[in-house]
């Protein structure tokens, strides 16, 4: 099936809706997106700043919590998906630094001929690597109109970009600011950024039409990380 319209896809660490939502609600409503990716999402008890959220940008919650974990999505009023899925990544297992791990897991959605998938990974090297390889060997079957999107905690060069690249993803990013000339904007932290560890990557089958990072106020007060925006299209 064709799908004429582009997706517009928003993938923002939001810090739990912690710093500013009434700013983080008009970086989202400036940038008008079909899907918000969302990592960091408020839970448990702070689940109500997400309905919130959703209800000041004309959205509604497809995938949040329990097997999301830490990571949810939200879809524009009015635009059809397919079900919210989430992926459950496993607790325990070796580490680099001995911690308290922490609940992650992945969000999954169907919007116009892409599979949107939204990570927030560890900051345990080696915990991370784990996560890449279960994410990876899940979202193989349909890699081709996959779009991975995330907070991953480490940037160009690292071992999870070398993972996504090495398994045929696009590093939309650095295309874009390439075809004009220029390299990817950091995303972290907000304020004052140098690292860009916030990306999204393409499967081979995904028109990548813009990729930029969002440095308008008020994102650089509204929460740590820099939103990117993504203007994606299905090639079939």
């Amino acid at each position: 099936m064709k799908y004429p319209d582009p997706l517009r896809l928003l993938t923002y660490n939001v810090k739990h809706l912690s710093m500013d939502p009434a700013g983080v609600a008009q970086v989202v409503r400036a940038c008008d997106p079909d899907v918000l990716a969302l990592q960091e999402p408020p839970r448990w008890l702070y689940r109500g700043r997400l309905r919130a959220l959703a209800r000041a940008t004309g959205m509604r919650v497809v995938v949040r919590g329990r097997g999301a974990r830490t990571a949810a999505i939200l879809v524009r009023d009015g635009i059809d998906c397919g079900r919210g899925s989430a992926l459950r990544f496993r607790v325990w297992g070796a580490r680099q630094r001995p911690a308290i791990p922490i609940l992650r897991g992945a969000a999954m959605v169907w919007v116009r001929g892409v599979r949107v998938v939204v990570v927030h990974l560890s900051l345990d090297p080696v915990e991370r690597a784990r996560h890449v390889r279960t994410l990876l060997k899940n979202t193989a079957n349909e890699r081709p109109v996959t779009v991975i999107t995330g907070d991953f905690n480490e940037g160009p060069g690292s071992a999870t970009w070398s993972a996504f690249t090495g398994a045929g993803l696009i590093d939309a990013g650095a295309v874009c600011a390439a075809d004009a000339g220029g390299a990817a904007a950091p995303t972290f932290p907000a304020a004052a950024p140098h690292s860009r560890i916030d990306g999204v990557f393409a499967g081979p089958e995904i028109e990548v039409v813009q990729c930029r990072t969002v440095n308008a106020p008020p994102a650089p007060t509204a929460s740590d990380h820099l939103p990117i925006l993504s203007v994606l299209r299905a090639r079939s």
